[in-house]
């Protein structure tokens, strides 16, 4: 920390002193809390890409983590982002060493035209999760479900991609869903059953989603369970004839979740195998069938995000339809600003303690806001514990909280994109992504351009009480201009397209990987431009996927603290001040640019 900065918290300390204002400060790091180990590219992939898509462009990644090796961990992202709405194709990478290379990926195999299915144009909607099967790398397979659809023709459906060895290649996609009725497919999430004991199935994998015209809808699979009614059948989830919602003559439609519509679900396995679900509930929202998913029905008063739970999922057994849900309980009013110059705001998402069933719901939030006019948000928790032993969680939740409680209401940064996971360890984990907005500074609200992106991160170790000061994770490369990346004009000229989400994974005890997606000069001869021109390749598009790999620190140092204004009163004379102090950027020598 440079000489000045050290001053000025020296002369805040002192001012608070004299003054006698008690004031909240931010702990200084010790060992144990926090760090970045490495911050490494994890894709540099260029999608086969048709001339109406973006070739260079990644975004919206998901990511998770073998339980069994936290050394193995995998990544998917859409790949060739098209302006009015998803992508060429799905694609991966994976890191067998923690995060220190990044030797496999591309395009996942039979998902798009791109990659082999003529009848699909579009993909969208990775996400990945590793689930108990005895033929996978260290008995786990990893799964990666795509939303796949074409630009405006049905069919759309959902698909899932099959790695059992680690991630390092992955089989052709299997369809648990492919439809021309109720709608567009939208909005997936997948999920595995790793518990054990009962009311468990080992390695059973769920997928969710909605369908825009009807109600949020599911298939599952057990990997150790085959088709009896498809001849030479074999087991595996890489086998379309082994989803529940398949049947002999081809159809395959979900059953239904709820009886409402709802956006973003986002399901989670409690510890008895019954499966919980949040999910944003837009059952007093009317909205067409071509906008149900974009900003203006996400965010517009009336939503509220909803919790629902499907008891006994795991002790079903194939093919058979999963209990009828419990009621549905409102976790909060879903009070987002959405994200300023893009068509799709931040989605919640859900995390559960494997060993006390607690559920942590994330969003990003406007109601502790203040600025006169503005349109930011904080990434904010709400919180639900079991009443008694051997209850559910969710029928009662915590009022909202901002994670960081010291961050000013009314600086014009702008929080989004919140993301949440619990490992064993109990250490709930949050990031999220950052801007500064503020239209009197270098902000241009029309384009989005001229502001850096940051991803920061926070962790709790009192089941989300309290949380670390936010660390800085995009510690070798973050996005210093919007107008490197993937740009949305579907409605309206928006700007760079950062998605619905990006993913947190618990890694070993007390570590992380934070996945999210760059924008920045890709040569050094490219400009960043604006976002009025037509849709095609540019030179100047360059979006890629980052992962973060966390770890408690080995010792002591000076957190992250942000841009933190403070008014101070010293025997009745009022002193304005600025506290600015930055962690210098560490240069990590795994980055592979």
């Amino acid at each position: 920390m440079k000489s000045t900065q050290v001053g000025l918290v020296a002369l805040a300390a002192a001012l608070v002193t004299l003054s006698g204002v008690s004031i909240a400060a931010r702990a200084d790091y010790a060992p144990g809390n926090p760090s970045v180990i490495r911050d490494g590219r994890a894709s540099a992939f260029t999608a086969s890409v048709a001339s109406d898509e973006q070739p260079n462009t990644e975004v919206e990644p998901s990511i998770a983590v073998n339980p069994a090796d936290p050394s193995d961990v995998v990544t998917a992202f859409q790949t060739g982002r098209h302006d009015g709405g998803g992508d060429a194709d799905n694609g991966w990478a994976a890191s067998l060493d923690g995060g220190a290379t990044w030797p496999y990926g591309g395009e996942l195999p039979g998902n798009t035209a791109a990659s082999g299915n003529a009848t699909y144009g579009r993909g969208s909607d990775a996400s990945v999760a590793f689930g108990k099967d005895p033929r996978g790398y260290k008995g786990y397979a990893v799964y990666v479900n795509n939303l796949v659809f074409n630009d405006s023709t049905n069919p759309s459906g959902m698909s899932v991609n099959v790695s059992l060895d680690g991630g390092r290649t992955f089989a052709t996609a299997a369809f648990p869903e492919a439809d021309t009725v109720q709608g567009l497919n939208d909005k997936n999430w997948i999920i595995a059953d790793n518990g054990s004991g009962s009311g468990h199935h080992p390695g059973r994998v769920y997928i969710f989603w909605d369908k825009e015209a009807a109600a949020l809808v599911y298939s599952y699979c057990d990997p150790d369970v085959a088709n009896p009614a498809v001849p030479s059948s074999v087991a595996g989830c890489e086998h379309t004839y082994n989803w529940s919602a398949f049947t002999p003559a081809g159809s395959t439609l979900g059953g239904p979740l709820t009886p409402i519509t709802g956006i973003g679900a986002f399901p989670v396995v409690l510890t008895d195998g019954s499966v919980g679900v949040a999910y944003v509930n837009e059952d007093a929202v009317t909205c067409s069938t071509t906008e149900i998913t974009d900003q203006t029905c996400v965010t517009p008063s009336g939503n509220s995000i909803a919790w629902t739970v499907i008891p006994g999922a795991g002790s079903v057994t194939w093919p058979g339809p999963l209990p009828s849900t419990q009621a549905p309980v409102t976790v909060a009013a879903y009070d987002s600003n959405g994200i300023t110059d893009q068509r799709a705001g931040g989605l919640p998402q859900a995390a559960v303690d494997p060993t006390t069933d607690a559920v942590y719901v994330v969003w990003e939030d406007n109601r502790f806001r203040t600025e006169a006019g503005g349109n930011q948000n904080d990434p904010v928790v709400s919180f639900s514990t079991p009443a008694a032993p051997g209850a559910l969680p969710g029928v009662t939740w915590s009022a909202p909280a901002r994670i960081d409680s010291m961050e000013p209401t009314g600086n014009f940064i702008d929080r989004y994109n919140t993301t949440v996971a619990v490992g064993q360890d109990g250490i709930v984990r949050v990031a999220y992504r950052q801007r500064d907005e503020n239209p009197a500074g270098h902000f241009d609200i029309t384009t989005g351009r001229g502001t850096p992106i940051d991803t920061y991160y926070q962790e709790s170790h009192d089941a989300g009480a309290t949380f670390s000061a936010p660390l800085l994770v995009d510690t070798v490369q973050g996005t210093p201009d919007a107008g490197y990346g993937a740009f949305d004009t579907k409605n309206v000229n928006f700007g760079l397209f950062e998605g619905d989400y990006e993913q947190i994974a618990a890694g070993g005890t007390d570590e992380s990987f934070v996945s999210r997606d760059e924008a920045y000069a890709g040569s050094p001869s490219a400009a960043p431009r604006d976002f009025t021109h037509t849709e095609g390749p540019s030179a100047a598009e360059w979006q890629q996927t980052w992962v973060s790999h966390l770890g408690p620190q080995l010792t002591a140092a000076t957190p992250d603290v942000k841009f933190v204004p403070a008014l101070l009163v010293v025997g009745g004379v009022c002193v304005g001040f600025v506290l600015w102090q930055r962690r210098k950027r560490s240069r990590e020598s795994s980055d592979r640019e």
